[in-house]
This record gives C-alpha cells, sequence and structure tokens, in this order.
C-alpha cells in the first residue's frame, strides 16, 4: 500500500484487499475532516484581515493630510482646481469639474457644497447644454443657492442661429438675474436680447457681448421694442462693459447704457462707422479705460471729446484728433495699413497739445509699411515718410520710460536708429528703461538693435547706474522682450540687462 501511495502516477492495473480498502476510506475522511477545519480557520482568518484593512483604512483616514486640511484651504484647492488654463469662458466645463469633486467622497461633497466662490462662476454652451440638465429645472436654483452670499459670474454662448435651446437656457436663468456680477454672452443677439429687457441686475459691474451671424442680425431688430432696451441703466454698480461685434448690428442701436457711471469701455467692430461709438464717448465722463478698434473711419468729424479721468487707451492713433485726456498714462496707437499714417502722426500731435500728458508707457500695434506701389521710388518715399512719422510720434511723449512694437510688420532700423543714443543730436525717448519687439521686420535688425542697447547701458558704478554721464541725462535700459532669435545676436548680455522673450 505504501508503495502505490508514494507513486504519482500509476500506470498499471492493481488489486486490492478489503482491508486495504477500508484503510483507504478512513484516510480519505480524515483528510476531509482535516481540510473543512482549514478552510473554518481561513474564513477566520481572513474575516480577521478584513477587519484589520478596515482599521488600517480607518486610521490612515484620519492621518490623511487632506482631513487636516482647513475648510478654506481645501475649498481654495477645489477653486484652483475648477479654474481654466486662460480665460473663463462659456465653453469651459465647470459643471463637469465641480461634479467631479463632488463625486470622490462624502467628505469632499460637503466641502465642495460649503464653498460658495467654487459656484460663484457658471459656464454655460447652450449647444453642448447637457440634457439631464434640461430635464431637471432645480438644479440651476441649487447651483445658484451654493454661492450663498455671493454674486454669480456668469458666461453663456448660445447657437450661431436662433434655436430653442437658448430660449429655454436664458428663460431659465431669468430668475436669477438679480445675483448676476458678471454677465458674458457669446452668440445671435435674438436669443437674448429681447429677454433681457425683462431682467432686474443690482450687483451687474461687468458685461461683455460678442454679436455674431449677419443672418440673426436682421431678425434680432424685428424682435426688439420699438424703443432701446434699457434694462442695463438699472444696473447701478455696472463699470465695465465690452462689446465685440462682427456684424453690421452695433448693441448702441438696440441697447441703452448707462455711460456716465462706466469706467472701462472696450469695443472691437469689423462693420459699424465710428461715429455711434464717438457719440457714446461724450457722456462716458468717468472713463479710466478705452479700447476702441473701429475698422472704418467717421462719417465727419464730431465734436471734442473730453475724457478728464482716463489713464489707460487703445485706439486708431486718427481717432486721438478728437480726444483730450490729460491724465492718460499708457497710449496703445493702431494704425489700419489702408490709412494715410501721416494724418496719424498730425493728430497724435495736436492731441498732446490740447492734453499735455506725462505718458509713461506706448505701444504701437499692427503698424505695417508693406502697401503696394505703381513704382519703386514712390514706395522708398512712402517708406521713409513712415519711419519719419513714427519718429515724430515718438518725439512727442519724451516722458515714455515704456516702449513696444506689437505684431508690426516693417523696416524697424531706421527707428532703431533714431532711438540709439548719439552726442550728436537730441536723445529720442530719453526716460527709456524698458523696450518691448514683437514685430514680423522685413529686414535683420540685430546689428542696429545692439548698438541701440549699448548706447543706452553703462555699468552700475557709473553715475549710480541711473544716469548717463554725458549732458543728455538719460536713463540706463533696464529690459529688452523680443523675439528669441535674436538672442544670440546679443551675446554676450550686458550686466543688469534682462532680456525677456517678446511671445510671452
Amino acid at each position: 500500500m505504501s508503495q502505490y501511495l508514494s507513486q504519482t502516477r500509476i500506470e498499471e492495473q492493481i488489486w486490492l484487499e478489503p482491508s486495504d480498502v477500508f484503510f483507504l476510506r478512513n484516510r480519505i475522511f480524515e483528510a476531509e475532516s482535516q481540510l473543512e477545519s482549514l478552510e473554518s480557520q481561513i474564513s477566520e482568518l481572513i474575516r480577521q484581515r478584513d477587519a484589520k484593512l478596515v482599521d488600517i483604512t480607518a486610521c490612515r483616514n484620519v492621518l490623511s493630510p487632506i482631513r487636516r486640511v482647513p475648510l478654506e484651504i481645501l475649498g481654495d484647492i477645489f477653486c484652483l482646481s475648477c479654474r481654466p488654463d486662460y480665460d473663463w469662458r462659456a465653453s469651459h466645463d465647470i459643471i463637469h469639474y465641480t461634479s467631479i469633486l463632488s463625486s470622490v467622497c462624502v467628505a469632499w461633497r460637503k466641502a465642495a457644497h460649503a464653498t460658495p466662490q467654487l459656484w460663484s462662476t457658471l459656464c454655460i454652451n447652450a449647444e453642448n447644454y447637457p440634457k439631464v440638465l434640461r430635464r431637471q429645472s432645480g438644479w440651476l436654483k441649487e447651483w445658484v443657492d451654493r454661492c450663498q452670499g455671493r454674486s454669480l459670474d456668469l458666461y453663456l454662448a448660445f447657437p450661431e442661429r436662433k434655436s430653442q435651446k437658448g430660449q429655454e437656457l436664458f428663460h431659465s436663468i431669468l430668475p436669477f438675474s438679480r445675483k448676476i456680477r458678471l454677465l458674458d454672452i457669446l452668440g445671435t443677439p435674438s436669443s437674448y436680447l429681447p429677454l433681457i429687457e425683462h431682467c432686474s441686475f443690482p450687483l451687474l459691474e461687468e458685461v461683455d457681448f460678442e454679436v455674431n451671424g449677419f443672418s440673426d442680425a436682421y431678425d434680432t431688430v424685428e424682435l426688439l421694442p420699438p424703443q432701446k432696451i434699457d434694462a442695463l441703466l438699472g444696473a447701478p454698480k455696472l463699470r465695465f462693459v465690452t462689446m465685440r461685434e462682427f456684424t453690421d448690428l452695433s448693441f448702441l442701436t438696440v441697447l441703452m447704457l448707462p455711460a456716465e457711471q462706466l469706467t472701462s469701455l472696450k469695443i472691437t467692430s469689423d462693420f459699424n462707422s465710428s461715429n455711434i461709438y464717438v457719440n457714446l464717448l461724450h457722456h462716458c465722463k468717468n472713463l479710466v479705460n478705452l479700447e476702441l478698434r473701429c475698422h472704418r473711419p467717421m462719417d465727419n468729424a464730431n465734436l471734442p471729446i473730453c475724457l478728464p479721468l482716463l489713464k489707460w487707451v487703445s485706439l486708431d492713433g486718427n481717432l486721438l484728433e478728437y480726444l483730450t485726456a490729460p491724465c492718460i498714462e499708457e497710449l496703445t496707437l493702431w494704425c489700419d495699413p489702408d490709412e494715410y499714417f501721416h494724418c496719424c502722426s498730425r493728430a497724435v500731435d495736436a492731441f498732446q497739445q490740447r492734453s499735455r500728458t506725462t505718458l509713461s508707457t506706448l505701444y504701437f500695434e499692427n503698424f505695417d509699411d508693406d502697401d503696394k506701389f505703381d513704382d519703386d521710388d514712390e514706395e522708398e518715399d512712402k517708406i521713409a515718410n513712415f519711419n519719419e512719422d513714427l519718429i515724430a510720434i515718438l518725439s512727442v511723449f519724451p516722458t515714455v520710460s515704456m516702449f513696444g512694437i506689437k505684431n508690426g510688420s516693417f523696416n524697424v532700423n531706421p527707428l532703431l536708429r533714431a532711438l540709439t543714443v548719439d552726442e550728436s543730436r537730441q536723445v529720442l525717448l530719453p526716460k527709456l528703461e524698458h523696450l518691448s519687439l514683437r514685430i514680423d521686420a522685413c529686414a535683420d535688425y540685430s546689428s542696429e538693435l545692439k548698438a541701440l542697447i549699448l548706447s543706452r547701458w553703462w555699468p552700475d558704478d557709473d553715475m549710480g547706474g541711473c544716469v548717463s554721464e554725458d549732458s543728455h541725462e538719460s536713463l540706463r535700459l533696464q529690459t529688452v522682450a523680443l523675439n528669441k532669435r535674436y538672442f544670440k545676436a546679443l551675446e554676450p548680455v550686458p550686466s543688469g540687462l534682462i532680456i525677456l522673450n517678446s511671445l510671452n
């Protein structure tokens, strides 16, 4: 029997005595009994192991650093994790991100719901508006309730054409208009302008409207009442207005603004005359920031515009002909290449004679001398006049410490040579400390740029490191921002001078 039991494989017939059969059956019974005992012990061990795992998890749960983070800090972490990489837009799916946070665990859900700032911004794209939310009318009230005492920043995007979804969305928001601090709307005006008339905005501080869709422009006019919508006149806190108009429908033809209380006004228009916007500016006496990008000139001369509090301005240089603003600190000039640039130069000179501003920052944006001419002589003369006008504009503002060119496309070498300090002539921009060049130049300007920098730089131990030794008393250049491909041309970089990438 022992011989059989020691074999792992039996390859022949065997004969067993009755006693052998009895012995084997008893052995099987004993082994099965021992196996049952072991299995019961294993079950108990598994239960004990699971209990220990639960105990360990509970201890780790208590010891977890996230449990010891104050609720205020945890709320800040949640808010940062839900922020967009760049600017807030209607396309940013804040609903999805807050849903993920609230689904992690009960503690996180309670922490999220107890963080009002997490719910104080709502972004909705009507095209992607979830069906489940459209069926649950109460979700919006819950969202607004979680803001508690905070106001709501609302970003909405409507379909390119008027749609039922867009109107349903805005109808659901109407009851909460009293909570809105910021209203940013992109889309067809007929989806929301007729409904704004029925809204109340006691907390509204900022609006940003972008209109697109030519076919919708005419539909909107037909849907509106004969008189302009005056809902925004009842917004006592409204200070910031942005309008981007890419059709021949201007918001100002259908919407009234509380012009006297505005401090910031930004308008971009491709098809509307400047007249309608200039007429508005006559009433904006408290403006501090103005950005007016209108690509169509005025049909006729308007009365002068006086904005006594204006500090930051970005507009077509020709519009300065009508503006008086003695407190301007930063000026960005852009010029349509189809216009005669000499008019811009004259307008700037006339503006400064009236305003006598002590400008600290000046930018040229979208300046271009790449026009088409009948012959080379005419082109050469025009380019020379272009640079003379640029230099003339700079000479009007000797107090400028920051000068930059944004998205320019012209030969910058004559301008750089004019900015180079030379004892034989008066210094142009003697207070210049910061220079920024973001241009697609027609010619390499590395040698002229290096000469300019070296003429405006000297070691720290010269005259205290601030003012040059010569009679010009120009300030030392501190920073230069330019295209990265010009970095190597400036090597070795003078000590103390900071070189930056102008694309950042």
